[in-house]
């Protein structure tokens, strides 16, 4: 059986930021991490920290 990627409805960027991530760091770049848009801002996926609008 292969995997089925289902899109969410969520949006995501590259955003810079200070927590530590080895798998993000080689798959985009030094400080760079997922980050999904949510009511209050931008939220990273690695710390939860959100970047308020």
């Amino acid at each position: 059986m292969g995997y089925k990627k289902e899109k969410i409805g969520k949006i995501r960027v590259l955003k810079n930021c200070g927590c530590i991530s080895d798998f993000q760091d080689k798959a985009y770049g030094k400080t760079y991490r997922i980050h999904n848009f949510t009511s209050k801002g931008i939220r990273c996926t690695v710390c939860g920290n959100i970047k308020y609008k």
